[in-house]
């Protein structure tokens, strides 16, 4: 059962398509990508990195829908 108000969050690459992996690697595999705790753990690590041309993705867990939100950084 899914809790009520459990979000995912991704990066993706908007010119790819591709997620961030916990690795700081880019993929093609959902299942590899890296789900961010927080939004603030996602801001950090997007900095860090200095991603460029990326969106969020809001996925509720349970959910094969979500909604994708241009991100700088």
């Amino acid at each position: 059962m899914t809790l009520p108000g459990k979000i995912r969050r991704y990066i993706i690459q908007t010119t790819t398509d591709r997620f961030f992996t916990a690795t700081g690697e880019w993929t093609d595999a959902f299942d590899q990508a890296f789900s961010f705790p927080s939004f603030s753990v996602l801001l950090q690590t997007c900095r860090k990195h200095r991603l460029k041309n990326v969106e969020i993705l809001m996925q509720p867990i349970g959910s094969q829908h979500g909604v994708r939100i241009p991100l700088r950084c």
